[in-house]
């Protein structure tokens, strides 16, 4: 036969461990498309979500803002935020806050539409009057709670937002009529 062809065989040695990894490879595809098959039809009942989302069952669409008075919160709570504090020798350490806006009676429509123009004022002042450290102490300051009261204020309108409350870190969660409407809101 003319067309034999003589290999070595060291030509016919292929990479040493691409077999193994080719297999491990075929292997963990072949359980994946084995398991996820299941898994979508146990997961398929479910509306998903987020974490929580099947804990209340009377919450599965979110209210238009419109309707926020609705919910019977009395606050809104806004997202943990990182804002800066000055360290000594000038860098910046950042550190988590939680703000709480009080909305005046009947105005509760308007704060839920202007909540998260308010986050993001906060987070600019913050960021161009980063506080002296990081610590609650420094956020109760009256000149500081002058300040936010009045920026809150311009963004939001006059009479909107009755009080705001400041906390260190992630605060503890609100009540559940406070987070339906921080839901709202959010």
């Amino acid at each position: 036969m003319p067309f034999l062809r003589w290999e070595t065989p060291v030509m016919n040695r292929a990479r040493p461990g691409l077999p193994s990894l080719v297999r491990i490879t075929l292997g963990v595809l072949l359980a994946a498309s084995l398991a996820l098959p299941e898994a979508w039809a146990s997961g398929a009942s479910s509306q998903g979500g987020g974490a929580g989302s099947g804990d209340r069952k009377e919450r599965m669409t979110k209210r238009p803002r419109n309707e926020a008075e609705l919910t019977g919160g009395e606050l809104i709570q806004l997202e943990t935020m990182w804002i800066p504090a000055s360290e000594p020798g000038g860098r910046r350490q950042y550190f988590g806050m939680t703000v709480r806006l009080y909305p005046e009676t009947g105005r509760f429509a308007d704060a839920c539409y202007k909540a998260p123009w308010v986050n993001e004022a906060l987070i600019n002042y913050f960021h161009q009057h980063p506080l002296e450290q990081a610590s609650q102490a420094a956020l109760d300051r009256d000149a500081l709670r002058r300040a936010l009261k009045a920026l809150v204020d311009t963004v939001a309108g006059l009479g909107v937002i009755k009080t705001i409350t400041i906390l260190d870190g992630a605060s503890e969660p609100p009540t559940e009529n406070d987070a339906d409407l921080s839901l709202v809101c959010g």
